[in-house]
């Protein structure tokens, strides 16, 4: 990520911001975020069980307890007294996503997410995607005016926290939704051919129209608004409950 530059920034909201990620109210904005992802991993895997369900698709009861693994462990976040505790269950739930997408992507039973130093196709397209979507975060937060290095989860380790916060709720409908199609029809790794596809998916996810507060907007305005929505929120104390995206066919843009 590269390094923002913090000469526009407000000194008061600096304040506000640092004040916020120690509050009870970022806290609590941070079990929002951990719960908005869980969501949106145990819905994208409802999605691909039920595209198969006229196919009786052989791994559906593996892949079902996965995605009952994820939802328990969403409840149990109101449990979480501390980050500590939220890291844990969220690192818990991912285990069993990433056991998930390695089944329905065919992968072997070795095989782990990696980054940033990876090589299976499906891992090099999966970072391709998180960077170009961690990009556009970064954008909209130093648009606002936000100081990317204090975030809600994340801590100061993590670098830019805040763009890996809101991250958190964008992955699966902008980049795993994109990828995994590419695999799930018995392809373990792709072709030349197949990458230039995927990197053509990942560009056009990125730049597609999603259901936003009862309109279609573009994803670079979802983010604007919701940094925005962030913003006022550490401003005034209270909590951030991230936008819940629309899986299904509910709603097309």
């Amino acid at each position: 990520m590269h390094k923002t530059q913090h000469h526009h920034l407000s000194p008061l909201v600096v304040e506000k911001q640092v004040a916020y990620s120690k509050s009870h109210g970022g806290f609590e904005s941070a079990r929002a975020i951990v719960q908005c992802k869980l969501r949106n991993c145990r819905l994208l895997l409802s999605g691909f069980l039920q595209s198969r369900a006229r196919a009786g698709y052989a791994n559906a009861e593996l892949l079902r307890m996965y995605q009952t693994q994820i939802q328990i462990v969403e409840h149990t976040t109101e449990e979480a007294k501390d980050h500590p505790s939220l890291f844990r269950l969220e690192a818990q739930a991912s285990r069993a996503y990433w056991k998930a997408i390695a089944l329905i992507c065919h992968q072997d039973l070795l095989w782990q997410r990696v980054y940033p130093h990876a090589r299976g196709s499906l891992n090099i397209l999966l970072n391709t995607g998180y960077t170009g979507l961690a990009r556009r975060v970064m954008e909209k937060i130093e648009e606002v005016g936000l100081m990317p290095e204090f975030g809600l989860l994340h801590g100061a380790s993590s670098g830019d926290a805040l763009v890996y916060d809101i991250m958190e709720c964008f992955r699966q409908s902008t980049v795993d939704g994109a990828i995994i199609p590419l695999f799930s029809r018995k392809k373990t790794s792709l072709t030349e051919k197949g990458m230039k596809h995927g990197f053509w998916q990942l560009s056009t996810r990125l730049d597609k129209y999603y259901p936003y507060e009862g309109k279609c907007e573009k994803l670079d305005r979802i983010v604007f608004l919701e940094v925005m929505r962030l913003k006022k929120c550490t401003i005034e104390n209270i909590i951030w409950t991230p936008y819940t995206h629309r899986w299904g066919h509910s709603w097309k843009c």
